[in-house]
């Protein structure tokens, strides 16, 4: 493996465990935990605190390592105002989000679809449908795990990270390492 690029797997590492970690998330941690009686020292309920924490912010490790690979290429450049936010505003008019939503449709269910033509006929509509503006406008958030931009042609690239569970489960099953792990992780759960 490239030197860089186990660089920056080392810093995606990094960066959650600082996330989990740091002086603020514990003392967090810590005003919590003073409040409640209970017989596992306190010391100990803040590290499960954290570890859970990484827990969690480790099933985005592929967001970040996204994330720092885009920001360690020079051609490109991450829209900071939207990427990474799980709330971002937008508006668009209804009969667009119908033409989306049809589009969406026919991708998943036509195996004749023509995926190029079809995309950019679907955005002349999009653009007509705009530069016309009358219809309805509806307003709603949505999250963007990476928008970023090509600096010399302007091109900006959305990335949506998803995760496929049944793929995950399935390897558990035929890994007998990840199936004793899993098992372990159970009966240390109950």
């Amino acid at each position: 493996m490239r030197d860089d690029i186990k660089m920056l797997i080392n810093q995606s590492v990094i960066e959650i465990i600082q996330k989990c970690a740091n002086d603020n998330k514990i003392v967090s941690l810590a005003k919590r935990h003073n409040k409640k009686l209970h017989f596992i020292p306190i010391k100990y309920r803040i590290l499960g605190g954290i570890l859970q924490s990484m827990n969690i912010q480790f099933d985005n490790f592929i967001e970040i390592l996204m994330k720092n690979l885009i920001a360690n290429e020079d051609r490109y450049e991450i829209i900071e105002q939207y990427s990474g936010k799980k709330s971002n505003k937008f508006s668009l008019l209804s009969k667009n989000e119908e033409l989306i939503d049809s589009y969406i449709t026919k991708c998943q269910t036509d195996g004749n679809i023509e995926l190029e033509t079809d995309f950019v006929l679907l955005q002349k509509e999009i653009f007509k449908n705009n530069k016309e503006g009358n219809g309805e406008i509806i307003y709603f958030t949505h999250d963007i795990d990476l928008l970023f931009r090509n600096k010399q042609t302007g091109v900006v690239y959305y990335l949506e990270i998803k995760y496929n569970d049944e793929c995950l489960r399935k390897l558990s099953e035929s890994d007998d390492t990840i199936k004793s792990f899993d098992n372990l992780y159970n009966k240390t759960m109950l």
